[in-house]
């Protein structure tokens, strides 16, 4: 009886967690249309508004993303601009969105936005990178399984070759490859340490790019002209925050 009990409580949680989440995403998807046809009216900031709603409440969709960087531009707002553009190319991968940032950082001198083929693939491993390791270790499992039907000596040459790639796969997981990527959002203070009392050692532009290297409780150690620094995490914007997000299939 007791685990009967216990059976219908996670039942009933999992029903009402499947029905919270399909009212959430029916609401969204009537905001997005709404908000799409104000957008079409060239009402651009009811629209925006109700998009900014969307995208904090944990979704978006890749046509959303584009309107809300175009909205900002029109406004001036080239940091928030470059900030969706960043997400939606860290998404898609569609290099001609590169063009439109490069237009952008150049107008306004600002630097981080380099790409590069190295960049292209860190950006690609970044976001399927769990997927590759699953398919990567469901091949060298079926290649141990093959291996065993084989002579003792060839499964010795198996045996190194399945060693050679899990460290391989190891060094990957355990190294960060593609360290995380931010946007100043607000001209901020070059610290020498992460504290308010160290020295200032000098102030970067909003709208650049950084690589952010480790993290001090609400400082980030940044580099700028291959020196050192700490900035304030509230003044950055992290272009990998889509990741927690649910990504909308949108016709």
């Amino acid at each position: 009886m007791p685990n009967h009990k216990v059976k219908i409580f996670f039942s009933s949680l999992y029903i009402f967690s499947l029905f919270e989440w399909l009212s959430a995403s029916s609401v969204n998807l009537r905001n997005l249309t709404h908000a799409d046809s104000l957008f079409e009216k060239k009402m651009f900031i009811e629209s925006y508004d109700i998009y900014t709603r969307i995208w904090n409440s944990g979704a978006y969709t890749d046509q959303m993303l584009l309107k809300m960087a175009f909205i900002n531009e029109g406004l001036g707002n080239y940091t928030m601009a470059l900030y969706y553009l960043d997400i939606y190319y860290s998404i898609t991968k569609k290099r001609a969105v590169l063009q439109k940032m490069d237009y952008l950082a150049a107008r306004y001198n600002l630097s981080g936005y380099e790409y590069t083929d190295w960049s292209f693939f860190l950006s690609l491993y970044a976001q399927y990178e769990y997927h590759i390791m699953y398919a990567v270790l469901a091949l060298l499992l079926i290649y141990m399984i093959y291996s065993s039907f084989l002579p003792e000596k060839r499964r010795r040459r198996s045996f190194i070759v399945v060693t050679m790639i899990s460290s391989v796969l190891f060094v990957f997981y355990t190294f960060d490859l593609s360290p995380d990527e931010a946007i100043v959002s607000n001209d901020a203070l070059l610290m020498s340490a992460p504290s308010a009392g160290a020295q200032v050692r000098g102030n970067i532009k909003k709208g650049n790019k950084i690589t952010v290297r480790s993290y001090h409780d609400i400082w980030c150690a940044i580099r700028v002209n291959g020196k050192r620094y700490y900035v304030r995490n509230s003044n950055l914007l992290f272009t990998d925050v889509f990741r927690s997000k649910k990504r909308f299939v949108y016709f």
